[in-house]
């Protein structure tokens, strides 16, 4: 029970929330298909939104999620679903490219 108590909950959710962030932004990076990779640059924007947050930055984050997630990036979704034909969706990266 004394454990429980000594352990800062605040800063495990703060690092949470960010290998969280990280994880999706590294989703978006190595994903090849591009629905699928505005779908992790969303959740990597709505954790970092939640960082913001946690640091008590609660205007700043509200308006990451308004301006980015809300916005921006629901309008490349439906601009890459509308438009996008079967050959554009999938995206190949050679090894050179990554360099």
């Amino acid at each position: 029970m004394m454990l429980l108590a000594a352990i800062n909950w605040h800063s495990v959710l703060f690092l949470l929330t960010a290998g969280f962030a990280c994880m999706f932004a590294l989703g978006v990076l190595f994903s090849s298909n591009v629905v699928r990779m505005a779908f992790y640059l969303i959740i990597s924007l709505a954790a970092t939104a939640g960082l913001f947050m946690l640091a008590g930055a609660k205007f700043l984050g509200a308006m990451q999620i308004m301006i980015y997630v809300g916005g921006t990036l629901v309008l490349l979704i439906f601009g890459v679903m509308l438009t996008a034909q079967a050959s554009y969706v999938s995206m190949k990266t050679s090894g050179g490219e990554w360099i």
